[in-house]
């Protein structure tokens, strides 16, 4: 009898581990965890740490969670968290986090700076300064007047930049703009204008009409833009060769100062100092109903959602706005001092004449000031496109600073004489100075 007790007993017990180890599974595969600090039990959360970095220690309140990037750092209790990324030589990365229980964490903006960076800066090319050089995105153009060919350096955040020598089909080259979509705009001898991609393998040369002027090239539409007499035209890269005969079928709309061509095809203009917007063909413009009849010129950027304008006005201020629409506009600045950026999320980085930089986010309409030491001499270069962070010159040095914390940041640069030009690619800056393409970074 003492035996079969024993077996029975033994049996429950088994039934209770089983019970339990189970429970135990579930409560930890759904994200609960006993904290022993609190004294109760709290659904944890994940933090994914995105990108590529080798030879990193990742830690999180003081604890070392992980090596190398990327890491997921399991079993995070809701809350705020301290999480920070170390590598020897390099300046310790940290952010505060607030880590919610329904929501997986991504921090994709893991930047480590050297602890010595001017010793970090590279000479990566050697541009001929005999002739005219253009800045693209992310590439120098090299022209020489009555050439038919340029050199093309384009430029990678990692790797060797690559050189290549574009032909021109015995056109003789004097001149060119370069458009944010890859286009080109080339001005050829005689007169003639050519609208190129040479990766696409475009090249359509044509003779554009007396008095044309201020070119632009639209986006995904393949459509020339300019002004003439007062009045925007607008002509279909197929129907080019028609221009110099029939330009006054291709009129888009009358009375225009000045006009931009947003990425997403539409057309903002000024007439008679009041800002419109149409679409790519102009047919019906409505106005943006801000400051009627007070500005001279524009531009615009599409970000995702919203796009920015920058504004001139009749007495030269400059005017930042994000808008959704002609009825949806919201002006964060009447100071802009220099360039401003938009990324694919909508977030706008500028800065005010007084010097000062700031970040603002449309969709969480929240604005904060990033750097306030500045000066008349402060001006923006660049944004790392997803690593948050940006780019200033002040005071004769270039900064690198960062959108989640306020302060001047890390210095990048000390000497900037003879500096021309500035290229920002992902995590990585060139600039050209006496004709050498340098890498910081």
């Amino acid at each position: 009898m003492p035996k079969k007790i024993g077996h029975i007993v033994w049996r429950v017990f088994m039934l209770l581990l089983y019970v339990l180890v189970s429970g135990l599974t579930i409560f930890f595969a759904y994200g609960y965890k006993y904290d022993f600090k609190e004294g109760d039990v709290q659904k944890t959360s994940i933090i994914d740490i995105m990108g590529e970095e080798k030879g990193v220690e990742v830690w999180l309140d003081g604890v070392k969670r992980s090596v190398d990037i990327p890491s997921q750092l399991n079993n995070v209790i809701p809350g705020s968290h301290v999480l920070s990324v170390n590598r020897e030589g390099y300046l310790p990365w940290k952010r505060t986090l607030e880590v919610d229980a329904n929501l997986v964490s991504i921090v994709d903006d893991v930047y480590l700076v050297p602890e010595d960076v001017e010793g970090k800066v590279q000479k990566v090319a050697e541009l001929d300064k005999g002739r005219k050089i253009f800045k693209g995105e992310d590439f120098f153009a090299e022209v020489e007047d009555g050439a038919d060919s340029f050199d093309v350096l384009t430029l990678f955040p990692k790797g060797t930049p690559k050189r290549e020598n574009i032909g021109l089909f015995d056109e003789n080259l004097t001149d060119m703009k370069v458009h944010e979509n890859g286009d080109f705009l080339l001005y050829l001898d005689e007169g003639y204008l050519a609208v190129a991609n040479f990766s696409a393998g475009r090249f359509l040369k044509y003779m554009p009409p007396d008095e044309a002027e201020e070119y632009r090239l639209g986006w995904d539409n393949q459509i020339l833009y300019f002004l003439k007499g007062g009045d925007l035209y607008a002509v279909p890269y197929r129907q080019l060769e028609n221009l110099g005969e029939k330009a006054e079928d291709f009129l888009a709309r009358k009375n225009v100062s000045a006009y931009a061509v947003s990425q997403n095809g539409n057309i903002l203009f000024i007439s008679e100092g009041t800002v419109y917007e149409c679409d790519y063909a102009c047919n019906k413009a409505v106005s943006i109903g801000f400051g009627a009849g007070m500005f001279q010129n524009l531009s615009v950027k599409r970000g995702g959602e919203f796009a920015m304008l920058i504004l001139r006005d009749v007495t030269d201020r400059r005017f930042m706005c994000v808008f959704r629409s002609a009825e949806d506009i919201a002006c964060q600045t009447d100071r802009l001092k220099g360039p401003a950026f938009m990324n694919a999320y909508d977030q706008v980085l500028y800065a005010e004449s007084d010097g000062r930089i700031y970040f603002y986010d449309p969709r969480l309409a929240e604005k904060k000031l990033l750097v306030e030491a500045g000066n008349e001499e402060t001006e923006l270069i660049g944004w790392f496109s997803k690593q948050g962070h940006f780019v200033y010159r002040n005071d004769g040095k270039v900064y690198l600073g960062d959108v989640n914390i306020e302060g001047v940041g890390y210095e990048l640069l000390s000497d900037l004489e003879g500096i021309t030009d500035y290229v920002v690619l992902e995590k990585a800056l060139f600039y050209l100075k006496d004709g050498n393409v340098f890498k910081v970074l």
